[in-house]
């Protein structure tokens, strides 16, 4: 997913009848945070003050404390009410909003899991290191946060590349 699909996912997720959604779909981005994690994460379990979230029972069947982005943050605080963050009443209504969204954005082979693969690239080539983005993701290990998710290609290496050495 390239930052121009992902704002065209965006734009066409707000255009949808379900108003979480490109919520959700930015707090997927910046958290690299599961569909379920998501939909299941308490207000109970969101800290402003130390800036965290915890999953509880995740995948790997362990709990999870993530620290949160400042707009990860302002996305939970406009949802002050009920016990969950982000209620969806069930996983058909929210595929069938993405899936609306995902296709008029012409990502025909795109998954909501996909947005934690876009979330952990961006964490990798922001300069975090394998292990504090497998903190964040939960990934047990480096072998698999690396062959599934890093995927970076050449070109997200140009500007680091030329600031290697400089000649001049």
């Amino acid at each position: 997913l390239t930052d121009e699909e992902f704002k065209r996912l965006l734009d066409h997720a707000a255009k949808t009848k379900l108003n979480v959604l490109p919520d959700m779909i930015q707090f997927a981005a910046i958290t690299a945070a599961r569909y379920s994690e998501i939909t299941g994460l308490l207000r109970s379990n969101a800290d402003f003050s130390k800036r965290t979230a915890t999953f509880f029972d995740t995948k790997n069947g362990e709990d999870r404390t993530i620290p949160l982005h400042h707009e990860a943050i302002v996305i939970l605080q406009k949802y002050p009410f009920g016990e969950k963050f982000f209620n969806v009443r069930t996983r058909e209504i929210f595929r069938n909003y993405f899936d609306k969204a995902r296709r008029a954005a012409g990502l025909n082979h795109f998954r909501f899991h996909d947005l934690r693969s876009f979330a952990i690239r961006k964490m990798l080539l922001s300069g975090m290191s394998e292990i504090e983005v497998a903190v964040v993701s939960g990934h047990k290990t480096l072998a698999i946060l690396h062959k599934r998710y890093s995927r970076i290609k050449a070109q997200d290496l140009i500007e680091k590349v030329n600031n290697v050495v400089n000649f001049k």
